[in-house]
């Protein structure tokens, strides 16, 4: 991925709760003109003199944060990467169809994911929609006669979309879906291939599945198993029902549900915890959990555990234990 335009935010005391302070958001690179109506976000809009108004800078309390983030060029523009810190974000960007999942967009997926995987910068990959309307409604339905008109298509199509969801749940690293409104078929898929899950308090998820008279992979159906059970997953698949945030929470299907003013803030505050810990650590108890959740006749614990034991040779390691020695904040290195 290539480094396409670098922004910084300032966001003061004098705000009212929820809104951004766009007079102190300012580009900081000359790689995009501000004149251009240039939209890398779909979340975010060029202003005149090169202010940049972005609700992914809102916060929910009059506090002063500096946001800097550095977007990242993608295979599909509808797919927006970019790095904050320690975070890289993926971002579902064709919100005029509440960001349903065009084949192209899948197709980007996969190397977006591997950039950020090589990124030793990156610690953490928060997932999400554009836009406050969805994460994603599903694939988009009104491609289907182009590109899965005939059983050939279909399992070419399903491969391309098979192989968008493994490379989420396959990375190496800490994986957040970060959902607002609407979440739905593939849109899930995605979400249920993250680690965690944070949801809007409007979130809505389903698997219309029966109601299109599509026929639904069987890898998607044990993607379901593997987080909510595949008890609850057959009333979630049979039905085609929609479920609320809070049946979702009592469902198991995902972690918290937040107001979706605060949704970002405390998504963005919950990964930057995860950042702060042991980079080999964190790849050591993801490495374990992927192997886990194989068919025991395929599991390779031994490599899980060369990587446990890497984390007993590390520098972090040693760091770790004087860190907690001297009562101070570990500083990581991944090393």
């Amino acid at each position: 991925m290539i480094k396409h335009v670098c922004v910084a935010a300032r966001i003061g005391d004098g705000e009212a709760p929820g809104e951004a302070n766009t007079s102190g958001i300012r580009k900081t690179s000359n790689e995009a003109s501000a004149d251009s109506g240039y939209n890398p976000l779909g979340l975010a809009r060029v202003l005149a003199h090169g202010v940049v108004e972005s609700p992914l800078l809102r916060m929910t309390k009059p506090q002063e944060r500096i946001a800097r983030f550095i977007m990242l060029g993608t295979p599909c523009e509808r797919i927006i990467a970019r790095k904050e810190g320690a975070l890289g974000w993926m971002i579902f960007n064709n919100p005029a169809k509440h960001n349903a999942i065009s084949m192209d967009m899948a197709e980007a997926v996969p190397a977006v994911m591997r950039g950020f995987e090589d990124d030793p910068d990156v610690r953490v990959i928060v997932v999400a929609g554009a836009g406050e309307k969805a994460f994603a409604a599903g694939s988009d339905i009104s491609s289907f006669g182009a590109v899965r008109s005939d059983p050939q298509q279909n399992r070419h199509y399903d491969h391309v979309n098979e192989l968008s969801y493994n490379a989420v749940y396959e990375c190496g690293k800490p994986t957040i879906a970060m959902i607002r409104g609407y979440c739905i078929g593939g849109g899930l898929d995605f979400a249920t291939s993250c680690d965690v899950r944070y949801c809007s308090d409007n979130a809505v998820f389903a698997v219309p599945a029966g109601k299109l008279g599509l026929g639904y992979g069987h890898e998607g159906i044990l993607r379901f198993g593997r987080v909510m059970g595949l008890m609850r997953a057959r009333d979630l698949f049979l039905s085609g029902r929609r479920l609320g945030a809070e049946e979702s929470l009592r469902l198991g299907l995902v972690h918290r549900v937040i107001p979706l003013a605060e949704l970002e803030a405390e998504t963005t505050a919950y990964a930057q915890t995860i950042a702060d810990n042991a980079p080999m650590t964190l790849a050591a108890i993801k490495r374990a959990f992927l192997e886990y959740e194989k068919d025991p006749a395929l599991r390779d614990l031994n490599r899980a555990q060369a990587m446990i034991d890497a984390c007993f040779r590390s520098a972090d390691y040693v760091e770790g234990r004087e860190a907690f020695a001297a009562k101070r904040k570990p500083q990581f290195k991944g090393e």
